[in-house]
């Protein structure tokens, strides 16, 4: 339906990372790339909601939508996307601006 194809290119681009990096853990190796990933994940959850306000204006503003029930598809489409937004942007946070430094790493400035 529609331009589903952007979400799902988005989203099949950003699981390739998270699988290989899931992988890469599995077998004992840290992959320094783990915030550009929480990067990654923000920003198709901010593309995904740029795209769907946008649809949520041409919808009420008489331009047609190509899928069966547009209403339904951008209301679950907002909930989905701000919620995982919201979560992933907490997740960044905690984890990389306001986590408190490792006791190894403390011993390292000393």
């Amino acid at each position: 339906d529609g331009n589903f194809w952007i979400f799902s290119s988005m989203n099949s681009l950003i699981h390739s990372f998270m699988y290989t990096y899931y992988f890469l853990m599995s077998i004992g190796y840290k992959p320094s790339w783990a915030k550009l990933l929480t990067i990654g994940q923000i920003t198709q959850m901010i593309i995904g909601t740029g795209l769907n306000a946008y649809y949520f204006y041409n919808y009420y503003h008489g331009i047609p939508c190509e899928c069966t029930r547009p209403d339904l598809m951008m209301v679950a489409c907002s909930i989905i996307y701000v919620s995982y937004l919201i979560l992933f942007l907490r997740f960044y946070f905690k984890r990389y601006i306001f986590s408190k430094p490792k006791k190894t790493e403390k011993k390292k400035e000393e």
